[in-house]
């Protein structure tokens, strides 16, 4: 084992501080796992430059490579603790410019092309001298090929010197050190006594009298730094490819996205085209009947508009209220399932010390569900009535009832849930607004979501519990500013007509009330009224197929303006980065031309040196 393996540098020692002694008690102390001897040797030597006065360095010789191997994981340490620095010892082979370097970096090249000389390869070989950092295979004109290795530490690199020579395949690996050609120039310490006449050198320092140690491995450093710069261009010229090839995706996407909505834009508009005809020739039958008709719709909307009254005062009713808050809706069951005892039995179960004071069966009117009933239940508290819409889940998952508030306003027969209502206001006013009806209506529970429609005329609510919409109808009517919010259920919030003068669940009373009217004092009426029905229906059915197909339009129209704009703002982009590029082969070409001539200039100056030696000589 060469003895350069068992060798350390110690460098910058206080001469007041160490001796001898000290020094190896010290190191042998950090070297040993027991209290055993092993330093052979211990030299204690002066700085010659006046920078280090009172600072010296020391070479240290172990018994054995380990202890050199338990020195250099304590670095951290000496240097904390006294300042200190070390080093391992390279052998002789290689040049005291490679010797004095503290690294992390290393070139490999080869000299004959090898198809074992690989990325994967030279990681797993050279990966257990230490953590690479980073790996670049590069390329040299001269050279078969050449790799640049990164470790995380620089005693992995002289560990690597250390183990020379390396083999890859039988063929030998030339390897060195890497650092900036800068650093070596400054490290040979050298003077010229006139810049512009190279030939006349003052002094050379002793550190680099033998300058095969100075001008060879700048060589090869000059090569590796071209080598890799040339790496580094070649990756920022593919990756200005690569976004220059995204650009040109994202631009044929874009491309694409506008033919297909201008495609569909050309059928809406034919579709429009067609709707329009339609309507014309609808106006056109309707205008016929309109002349008849009108009067008759006028009475009817006198005759509704005292009717709407009348459902207002009766809603007004405390009575009416008061009792549906103790009512409570269960359905649906089979008929012979369920008495009017077991029911009341499971209730008092379920809610203990609750008073039921009726319960009413009543059958459903659908024929499909004409062995089906359901039951109105009436509870003395009002807390009764709370609490078993609290145990819905219990109740749903026993015996898959439907369990609500009983509200008076729909036919007994069909009770819908839903956790969608709509608040209309007919006349505008600037306190109805989203703060203030999220405020009044949060009151009656968690509101997950909210819309506003038909110009802040409207709101769509979306509860969490269906219960809370039906308190919010037990608790009308409900007044802003002293005006009548209009209040119904929505079953379908994405597909709702809205009429702006009338609420449509009042609407649907009137004519539930109006007709029963109609049927026993004026039977022509009722033929009159479905045939105005079926006309409004018609005519408000198209009118909202002609305002979806506009608003389809021109959402299409703004979209087809946002992409052009996008597709402008692509083709800047792509003509930018393709100026980007252009102008980066330029500066690649002056650089490779500045370091051409840097290298010229080198070797005119090496070659200014070589005859000053052999004239000096």
């Amino acid at each position: 084992m060469s003895i350069k393996r068992r060798q350390l540098f110690v460098g910058v020692l206080d001469n007041e501080t160490w001796t001898n002694e000290k020094l190896c008690a010290y190191f042998n102390k950090h070297a040993s796992a027991n209290d055993e001897q092993y330093i052979t040797d211990c030299q204690i030597m002066s700085y010659s430059e006046t920078r280090f006065q009172g600072k010296s360095f020391a070479f240290i010789t172990f018994t054995d490579e380990a202890c050199v191997d338990r020195c250099m994981t304590k670095r951290t340490q000496f240097n904390n603790d006294y300042g200190i620095t070390i080093k391992r010892l390279l052998p002789d082979s290689i040049t005291k410019c490679e010797r004095l370097m503290s690294s992390t970096d290393i070139v490999i090249r080869i000299t004959l092309q090898d198809p074992l000389f690989t990325e994967t390869n030279i990681r797993s070989y050279f990966g257990v001298y230490g953590k690479i950092t980073e790996l670049k295979m590069l390329e040299e004109d001269d050279c078969a090929g050449i790799c640049f290795i990164t470790f995380e530490d620089f005693d992995s690199s002289d560990r690597v010197l250390l183990d020379f020579p390396h083999y890859l395949n039988g063929q030998l690996l030339s390897i060195h050190k890497y650092t900036a050609p800068e650093y070596i120039c400054n490290l040979s310490q050298f003077r010229f006594v006139d810049p512009k006449n190279a030939s006349q050198i003052k002094r050379w320092y002793p550190i680099f009298r033998n300058l095969t140690d100075f001008m060879r491995p700048l060589k090869i450093l000059y090569k590796t730094q071209i080598a890799l710069f040339k790496f580094n261009m070649n990756k920022q010229i593919s990756i200005s490819n690569q976004n220059l090839n995204k650009t040109k995706e994202t631009l044929h996407e874009f491309e694409n996205k506008y033919n297909d909505l201008k495609q569909n834009f050309l059928q809406l508009f034919s579709l429009n085209e067609r709707l329009k005809q339609q309507i014309q020739e609808l106006e056109k039958k309707n205008e016929k009947n309109n002349n008849e008709y009108e009067n008759q719709i006028q009475e009817q909307k006198r005759k509704n508009q005292s009717l709407q009254d009348a459902i207002m005062l009766m809603s007004l009713s405390s009575d009416s209220k008061d009792r549906q808050r103790h009512e409570l809706y269960v359905g649906v069951f089979h008929k012979d399932s369920w008495t009017s005892k077991s029911l009341c039995e499971y209730f008092h179960r379920l809610i203990k010390g609750s008073c039921i004071t009726e319960c009413h069966f009543y059958s459903c009117a659908n024929a499909v569900l004409n062995d089906y009933c359901f039951a109105i239940l009436t509870f003395a508290s009002i807390s009764s009535v709370d609490q078993c819409l609290a145990k819905r889940p219990q109740i749903n998952r026993e015996h898959r009832f439907i369990v609500k508030r009983n509200l008076r306003e729909v036919s007994k027969d069909q009770r819908p849930v839903t956790k969608y209502i709509l608040i209309h206001l007919d006349k505008f006013d600037l306190s109805f607004n989203n703060k203030n009806v999220l405020a009044y209506f949060g009151k009656y529970g968690s509101i997950f979501q909210w819309k506003i429609l038909d110009n802040g005329r409207t709101f769509l609510l979306n509860f969490e519990d269906y219960d809370s919409v039906d308190r919010i109808f037990l608790d009308e009517p409900h007044f802003v500013n002293q005006h009548y919010l209009s209040i119904r259920k929505c079953y379908n919030p994405y597909a709702r007509v809205l009429n702006n003068s009338m609420d449509d669940r009042l609407k649907e009373q009137i004519r539930n009330l109006q007709a029963s009217i109609d049927r026993s004092k004026y039977k022509y009426e009722s033929e009159l009224m479905k045939l105005n029905k079926q006309i409004e229906e018609e005519i408000a059915a198209v009118e909202n197929r002609l305002s979806d197909t506009i608003k389809s339009c021109i959402r299409l129209e703004r979209i087809q303006r946002d992409l052009k704009q996008d597709l402008m703002n692509a083709r800047q982009i792509n003509q930018q980065l393709k100026n980007k590029l252009e102008e980066t082969i330029e500066k690649k070409k002056k650089i490779v031309d500045e370091f051409e001539n840097q290298l010229e200039q080198q070797r005119y100056i090496n070659k200014l040196l070589n005859d000053s030696i052999l004239n000096f000589s």
